[in-house]
């Protein structure tokens, strides 16, 4: 049920067990019974995907469409996808808006949503093909060579944060945010890390890594506070995959870290007091933390060592992406 999607998600790359393309907010928490619903509705999107396509679409218009059936199953209890409605797609645009997910993204889904839905026989609504109309507007990301946001936490939130999950027993997230904050790993490489990798780039220096879509990217084992990262995740592992212990599989782990941050930030989080003070140092609205949001903090830093180095403005932008595992330097934009 659960493990289709991963085989389905890939099944036209080259696998790695475990692996799942979740770059930001992407997990939905389901119980038993909800988790059953979404499945069931997955099924159903799956064959409607592959219904008249050699291919059955890419790999992101079926992530998306399992994004669609966790939420619908989690918030409407929708068992038969024949009855989706614009209703479905605006209240899905609007969580995805809160989670922080880019216009872009939202529009990606959305897509995948009506492809699906175009393929139902007897479907019961025509679904809204103006995106406006539902609420998703076009709305600027990058200013002044920044994001608009800033979403980078600080140095002081992520010392407190560290101390915080020590305190309540979640040393494996502890790990997790070291590892993010100083190797510029996304939440889903973080929690697929295997041994051998480890062991590799502990050895090496480097080591390949499967990153967003599915592609592999080298990390540098680089900096003590990284490798001090990784030989702390080593100790901690009690299986193969050092994240995916006592019967947790990725999702489950995935969500763990998450739900950990957004549950618990209002103990070290000073967003809200920034924000009432005018922003971040720059003006800029500082936006919640997230285990994304290590990552932004990676890049920035990145970003300024290079410049200090004597790298120009482009250059430093694409040593930056190089290590995010992005192909264009003005990626690197959305990060500072």
């Amino acid at each position: 049920m659960v493990d289709d999607f991963f085989s389905y998600l890939f099944e036209d790359q080259e696998t790695e067990n475990n692996f799942v393309d979740v770059d930001e907010e992407y997990i939905f928490v389901l119980n038993e019974k909800e988790q059953k619903m979404s499945d069931n509705l997955f099924q159903q999107a799956n064959k409607l995907l592959h219904k008249n396509d050699q291919g059955g679409g890419n790999a992101k218009y079926r992530s998306s469409a399992r994004a669609f059936c966790d939420f619908t199953a989690k918030e409407f209890k929708l068992r038969n996808l024949r009855n989706i409605s614009n209703k479905h797609l605006r209240l899905f645009a609007e969580h995805r808006a809160r989670q922080g997910k880019t216009t872009g993204n939202t529009k990606t889904e959305l897509s995948a949503i009506r492809k699906m839905h175009s393929k139902i026989d007897n479907a019961r609504y025509t679904l809204e093909t103006d995106n406006k109309k539902l609420g998703v507007e076009n709305r600027e990301i990058i200013k002044n060579g920044k994001n608009i946001e800033d979403k980078a936490w600080t140095e002081q939130e992520y010392d407190h944060a560290r101390e915080y999950a020590i305190e309540k027993g979640f040393n494996d997230v502890e790990v997790a945010m070291r590892l993010s904050r100083n190797g510029g790993l996304r939440i889903e490489e973080v929690t697929s890390l295997s041994k051998r990798q480890i062991n590799e780039a502990l050895t090496n220096g480097s080591t390949e890594i499967r990153g967003k879509g599915g592609i592999w990217r080298t990390t540098y084992a680089d900096n003590e506070e990284y490798r001090q990262a990784l030989k702390d995740a080593l100790n901690q592992a009690k299986s193969e995959h050092v994240f995916q212990q006592h019967g947790r599989n990725h999702k489950q782990a995935i969500a763990r870290i998450r739900n950990f941050i957004n549950r618990e930030r209002k103990n070290w989080s000073t967003v809200e007091e920034d924000n009432k003070k005018g922003g971040a140092s720059d003006g800029r609205e500082r936006a919640s933390n997230t285990m994304h949001g290590l990552r932004h903090r990676f890049a920035r830093d990145k970003y300024y060592e290079f410049k200090k180095e004597g790298l120009t403005e482009q250059q430093a932008l694409k040593e930056v992406s190089k290590l995010l595992g992005h192909g264009r330097a003005e990626v690197t934009k959305i990060y500072l």
